[in-house]
C-alpha cells in the first residue's frame, strides 16, 4: 500500500484543511467534545463491516483498480461519529456505480481514487451547511454538516405533519391531497426550527454561536417555543428516518458527480449543478449497496432512486422558501435564486426520460412530483405564517444576537476562545471528581 492511500496520510490532508471547512474544528476542546459524545462503537463497528463487504462482495472490480483499503483500516481518528463511515459507504457505492457506466478509457480516471467522506459541526442556513465536494492535494473530500443532517429531519417532519399520506411506507399510495385533519399548525413544531435557523443566519451570528443563539430563540422567543427538530410520535420517527436517509443519499450522490464530472462530458449548456443531480440520478440507479439497506431488501428496487431526488429538493425547497421570507423581511432584500427552480426543471426531464424506458416506474415518478410539489404549497404557506409573526420576533432575535456577541469578544482569537472552552470544561464537570 502506498502512502497516499493509508488513512493517516488522508487525514493529515483533512487535519489541515479542517479549520477552514469546519470552524468548530480548530477549537481542540470542542473538538473533543463532539467525540465523545457522539461515538457509538457498535453502530461503527457494524458499518467498517459493511464497507468491507462493500469492497470484496458488492464492488470488486472497482476495489481492484483503485486502492480503498484505508476505508477499513484501524485507524482511531478515521470515523468520528459513527455517521462518516455510513457517508463513506454512500460515497464507495455512487463512485462504483457510476464507474461501472463510465467509459473504458475513462476508467483510469485518478477522480475516482481517495474519495473520503468527512463530518462537520456546521450549523446555519441551508446554502451554509449543505454538503460540499472539496479537491485538496489529491484528496477528494465529501463534506456533510451536521446542520444538514439536522435540516433533512426538521423539513421533513413539518411535511409529513401537512400531509401524513404524501410519506407512508407504502410508496404506491402517495398522495398529493393534503390529509384534511391536519393543518399548518401541525407543521409549525418542526418549522419554527427553521425559521430560528434563518433568523441566526440573517441576523449574522457567529458561526461558532449558532447552536447557542438557536437554543436561546427557542426558550425566549414566545412564537418559536414551539419549535422541536422531530415530533415524539413512534409511529411515525421509522418513516421519517428513511425518508431523510434517502434525501442525505441524494445530497452525497450529488457531490461525488461534482469530483467526477470531468469524467462524464455535461450536456450542451448544463449548469455544473444541473451535471452533479444528472450523475447523482445515475450514481443511484439500480439502488446500490447502502440504499438497498434503508429499504430493508437486498432486491434492487429503483423507485428508491426517484425518490430520493424529490424528497432532497422538497427539503432544499422548505429551506430556501423560509430563508427567503426571512431575508425579505428583516433585509427588504428579494434575492432567492432561480438555480432551483432549474435545476427541477432538469431533474424531471431526466425522471421522464427514465420512465420512457421503465413504464412501471411511472407511479414512483409520480409519487416523487408529489411529495415536491405539496414542499412548495406547504411552505409558501408557511412564509406566509412567518410574515404574520416577524414583526414580534424579530426585536427579540436581534437584542439575542448582540447580547451574545457581547458576551464574546474573543471569537476571532482562537487561542483565547479555547483557554476559555477548556476553562468551562474543567468547571462543568469538576462536579464529577
Amino acid at each position: 500500500m502506498s502512502e497516499r492511500t493509508t488513512a493517516s496520510y488522508l487525514l493529515s490532508v483533512w487535519r489541515r484543511i479542517a479549520p477552514d471547512a469546519d470552524r468548530s474544528l480548530a477549537i481542540h476542546a470542542a473538538n473533543e467534545f463532539y467525540k465523545r459524545e457522539i461515538h457509538d462503537p457498535e453502530s461503527l463497528q457494524r458499518l467498517v463491516d459493511a464497507l468491507g463487504r462493500a469492497l470484496s462482495e458488492i464492488h470488486t472490480d472497482f476495489a481492484q483498480a483503485f486502492d480503498y483499503s484505508w476505508i477499513i483500516e484501524p485507524h482511531p481518528d478515521l470515523y468520528h461519529p459513527a455517521a462518516e463511515s455510513l457517508y463513506q459507504l454512500h460515497v464507495i457505492d455512487c463512485a462504483a456505480t457510476l464507474w461501472d457506466a463510465c467509459p473504458p478509457e475513462n476508467r483510469e480516471s485518478e477522480a475516482f481514487s481517495d474519495l473520503m467522506a468527512r463530518y462537520s459541526r456546521l450549523w446555519g442556513g441551508v446554502g451554509s451547511t449543505s454538503p460540499k465536494a472539496r479537491n485538496e492535494d489529491g484528496v477528494r473530500f465529501v463534506i456533510v454538516p451536521f446542520g444538514w443532517d439536522q435540516h433533512l429531519h426538521i423539513a421533513l417532519d413539518g411535511l409529513m405533519a401537512f400531509s401524513p399520506s404524501l410519506m407512508p411506507e407504502d410508496v404506491v399510495v402517495v398522495r398529493s391531497v393534503a390529509d384534511p385533519a391536519f393543518s399548518p399548525e401541525d407543521a409549525i413544531p418542526s418549522w419554527n426550527a427553521l425559521l430560528a435557523r434563518a433568523l441566526a443566519t440573517e441576523l449574522g451570528c457567529h458561526e461558532l454561536l449558532t447552536p447557542l443563539c438557536v437554543q436561546r430563540f427557542v426558550a425566549e422567543v414566545p412564537q418559536l417555543q414551539r419549535a422541536s427538530s422531530m415530533r415524539n410520535r413512534v409511529d411515525v420517527i421509522d418513516v421519517q428516518l428513511s425518508r431523510c436517509s434517502l434525501a442525505m443519499l441524494f445530497s452525497i450522490a450529488h457531490e461525488v458527480g461534482h469530483h467526477l464530472s470531468e469524467v462524464f462530458p455535461s450536456l450542451e449548456g448544463e449548469d455544473t449543478e444541473v451535471h452533479a443531480d444528472r450523475l447523482a440520478m445515475n450514481a443511484l440507479w439500480g439502488c446500490p449497496g447502502s440504499a438497498r439497506s434503508l429499504k430493508g431488501t437486498d432486491e434492487p428496487d429503483d423507485t428508491l432512486t426517484l425518490l430520493s431526488g424529490g424528497l432532497f429538493f422538497a427539503a432544499v425547497e422548505i429551506g430556501v422558501t423560509a430563508e427567503h421570507a426571512v431575508r425579505c423581511y428583516v433585509n427588504q432584500a428579494n434575492t432567492r435564486s432561480a438555480s432551483l427552480g432549474e435545476r427541477m426543471t432538469a431533474w424531471v426531464t431526466t425522471i421522464e426520460q427514465i420512465v420512457l424506458g421503465h413504464p412501471e416506474l411511472r407511479y414512483a415518478a409520480d409519487a416523487a412530483y408529489a411529495i415536491y410539489s405539496a414542499s412548495r404549497t406547504y411552505s409558501e404557506e408557511f412564509a406566509q405564517y412567518l410574515l404574520s409573526v416577524l414583526g414580534d420576533v424579530l426585536p427579540i432575535a436581534r437584542e439575542i444576537v448582540d447580547e451574545l456577541h457581547k458576551d464574546n469578544p474573543d471569537l476571532h482569537d482562537i487561542p483565547l476562545l479555547e483557554r476559555r472552552l477548556i476553562a468551562e470544561e474543567d468547571e462543568s464537570t469538576s462536579h464529577l471528581m
